[in-house]
């Protein structure tokens, strides 16, 4: 609970826009600003002929009316549409693992089925999310029915994990073997004296 309040307050701060961030734009009538435009080292956008929009601190659900802004320093009334996309990646025991890049608004189940979803293998109640190698979320709240990346903070390079089910299969058939012979063991004992 203690590390979900400190990333929501830490995204707060910091904004969702991180380096590398595509921000699809379409904006009526205006072909030179439609299109896909990323977010720069510097947590600006920039795009042809307009002052670079700052994105630092910027939310999701701030984005539009700060390009929009952003815009109206050299149009009057822009009328603009976004779609804020990321690279995350789907990995482990899914059909097609890999990275996507998705909106931050998408459902984290329908991400899992962009990588063709959870294998028979799967351990799904075990789902993580990873950033640099490290499990900021673990358990089968991640994949709660109406929870979008946002939601959960999941931010662009994060990887979401679907662990295998066979550690635990081999742990099990290892045990049952150790238990055969030592049964078996018993038995010849037994027939011995």
């Amino acid at each position: 609970m203690e590390r979900q309040i400190a990333g929501i307050e830490q995204r707060l701060e910091r904004g969702d826009f991180r380096p590398g961030e595509v921000v699809g734009l379409e904006v009526r009538g205006q072909p030179q600003w439609t299109g896909s435009f990323t977010v720069q080292p510097d947590q600006t956008l920039v795009l042809p002929g307009v002052p670079p929009i700052d994105m630092d601190g910027v939310l999701y659900a701030e984005a539009h009316d700060v390009i929009q802004t952003g815009l109206g320093t050299v149009l009057r009334d822009p009328q603009i549409e976004i779609d804020t996309q990321m690279r995350v990646g789907v990995v482990g025991e899914v059909t097609e693992p890999g990275y996507y890049d998705v909106s931050g608004s998408m459902l984290v189940s329908d991400v899992l089925m962009l990588a063709g979803g959870p294998t028979t293998r799967a351990a799904t109640e075990k789902v993580r999310v990873r950033r640099f190698g490290e499990t900021i979320l673990q358990g089968p709240q991640i994949t709660a029915p109406g929870l979008t990346l946002d939601d959960l903070d999941i931010r662009p390079g994060d990887a979401i994990e679907m662990p295998s089910t066979e550690g635990r299969y081999l742990l099990l058939r290892n045990i049952g073997i150790g238990l055969g012979i030592v049964a078996s063991s018993i038995a010849i004992v037994a027939l011995v004296f």
